[in-house]
């Protein structure tokens, strides 16, 4: 109500009000518009934009298949089998290592997942915003167009909610 500018005997939409803005929005594939403005208006008012992506994914073990004979022999070899490779060559693996009973990090180890630490506290932050003061990353969506209609959107305002912060913060300094 608050971000809205709605008071307590304002009429307030309802939940299918919402979904058909939200629908209508989606069938118009007006997202990539809503981001260039915006951006336009950082660029405008001075605000330096970075570009590249930081993927975040989360690996869930998958039933275990028995190895080609194949595989075996690459394995065998030190190779890794081509079906293996999670990443693309362009891609940079910056996943952290982790350390196991009897078998700690080495020295070099530990600093390497510093230097990742890095950069990934930067998009882990988004992430934490999103999930505690969005409530969630979950997308309840059918169909790719929606889905990816309302992931754009929570990406949306989450950079309007920082770009709130920043001009806060600015004024506050001075």
């Amino acid at each position: 109500m608050r971000f809205l500018g709605l008071g307590l005997d304002d009429k307030v939409p309802d939940a299918k009000t919402i979904w058909l803005f939200k629908d209508t929005l989606t069938k118009a594939g007006i997202m990539e518009q809503l981001f260039s403005q915006f951006n336009q208006m950082l660029e405008d008012r001075g605000i330096i934009t970075h570009k590249g992506t930081i993927v975040d994914a989360t690996f869930v073990d998958a039933p275990r298949q028995r190895n080609s004979r194949d595989e075996n022999r690459k394995i065998k070899n030190g190779e890794i089998p081509e079906e293996w490779e999670k990443l693309p060559k362009h891609v940079r693996n910056e996943i952290c290592e982790k350390g196991y009973r009897n078998t700690p990090l080495t020295k070099e180890q530990k600093e390497d997942n510093r230097r990742k630490s890095k950069i990934r506290c930067r998009i882990e932050h988004v992430f934490g915003f999103m999930t505690t003061s969005m409530n969630g990353l979950t997308v309840r969506s059918i169909g790719l167009r929606r889905v990816t209609f309302n992931i754009g959107l929570t990406n949306f305002v989450y950079n309007l909610c920082r770009y709130s912060f920043l001009c806060r913060k600015e004024v506050a300094i001075g």
